[in-house]
């Protein structure tokens, strides 16, 4: 490592798109700065990276879906492909004791979290000299999971991104770069939600120049709000279909609601005229026929794929 060249930890999720287009970008633009990348963290080490099983289940969407734009095969992999394996740690924990020794025992200055899915606690914090964290809204609103789809369930013009110090709370430290886009309601969420990585990653650099020259950032202020797994389940958990409009907005936001049927929770993809039309993306029919099948399979010992 050249001499006063700061020691950066990059914190990631192997199965999220936006680390590895963060990732990516990072990796070219670092040299070109006073940072070395000295381990990269997979922090969702258990997440399936089958890309068979993914292309299958995306052929079998579009196969009863043709004309439905939202559902696209994920051209992104693991951002993993693009890691030094003399770099790469994993762990399902990031507060984890033995976890954060080793951390400790590599003395770093820098974190910097890109689409990492754990919430950092004071001892991990404290291995650092600072802890950056990107997240995908206009901080102070949209704090918690999935900002973009919630600013389009309000109806919001704009979305964008931050850059941010990471304190004790949650996406509630100082803001380093923030950059916004118009929503364009005719796209879906993951598609704005790449448009804004890219732009995102363009500001890298920027970025690394700000933390390196000790930018404190700026206080967060305005109206805050906050969103997690709980709030999405409520707005989505369904007891009947009556405000069609609602539920086909809901529907094209988020991709589906969950509705009580038959002593059952579905996930309901698409209605027409109040009626159920799909469920998990597949005709009513098949879906049960496949959850006939998969329960014959079962009671025999056999293994199954679920879908």
């Amino acid at each position: 490592m050249t001499i006063n060249n700061k020691k950066l930890i990059v914190f990631g999720d192997s199965s999220s798109f936006i680390t590895h287009i963060l990732y990516k970008k990072l990796v070219q633009e670092i040299t070109n700065s006073n940072f070395e990348i000295v381990k990269v963290v997979n922090t969702t080490p258990f997440i399936s990276t089958n890309y068979t099983k993914k292309l299958l289940v995306f052929i079998v969407k579009k196969l009863f879906n043709p004309f439905d734009n939202r559902i696209k095969y994920n051209k992104y992999p693991t951002f993993l492909q693009d890691v030094d394996k003399s770099l790469l740690l994993e762990t399902a924990n990031v507060n984890d004791k033995n976890f954060i020794a080793k951390i400790n025992h590599i003395n770093p200055d820098v974190a910097l979290l890109i689409g990492c899915p754990q919430i950092f606690k004071s001892e991990i914090i404290g291995c650092f000299a600072k802890v950056i964290n990107y997240h995908n809204s206009l901080l102070p609103k949209y704090r918690g999971l999935e900002a973009t789809s919630w600013s389009m369930q309000y109806n919001e013009t704009y979305t964008g991104f931050t850059y941010h110090y990471v304190d004790k709370g949650i996406d509630t430290g100082n803001i380093i770069i923030q950059d916004q886009i118009e929503i364009d309601y005719e796209k879906s969420s993951r598609e704005l939600e790449i448009e804004k990585t890219k732009l995102a990653a363009k500001q890298l650099t920027k970025l690394l120049s700000l933390v390196l020259e000790g930018y404190e950032g700026i206080t967060q202020s305005g109206a805050n709000s906050y969103f997690g797994n709980k709030d999405k389940a409520k707005l989505l958990t369904r007891q009947e279909l009556k405000d069609r409009q609602m539920i086909e907005k809901l529907i094209y936001i988020w991709g589906g609601i969950f509705v009580q049927q038959h002593k059952r929770t579905i996930f309901v993809t698409r209605i027409k005229n109040g009626k159920i039309t799909r469920i998990n993306y597949l005709p009513p029919f098949v879906f049960y026929l496949y959850q006939t099948v998969k329960s014959v399979f079962s009671y025999s010992g056999k293994s199954d794929t679920q879908y």
